[in-house]
């Protein structure tokens, strides 16, 4: 086992301050030669960049080999709607 296949594990100690990296993102994505805001992540895990850029009204996409991780991130995009 590794430290992907703990996926609550894994948001618990990679997700509790991220307003600074957000705030990058959401700045570099938002910008006039920004026509769309469509996002892309690779190895998007448990989804901790993914779900605040959604709540924040981009669109996004995200994809990952790990099983774990996306079952993990799946169960909570059912619990926002």
């Amino acid at each position: 086992m590794n430290w992907y296949d703990l996926p609550k594990y894994y948001d618990l100690s990679f997700s509790h301050d991220m307003r600074t990296e957000l705030q990058f993102l959401k700045q570099i994505f938002s910008g006039e030669e920004s026509v769309h805001k469509r996002l892309l992540e690779p190895a998007c895990g448990t989804g901790r960049l993914i779900v605040p850029m959604v709540k924040a009204g981009f669109t996004c996409t995200g994809f990952d080999t790990n099983t774990a991780v996306l079952d993990y991130l799946k169960k909570n995009c059912s619990v926002m709607h």
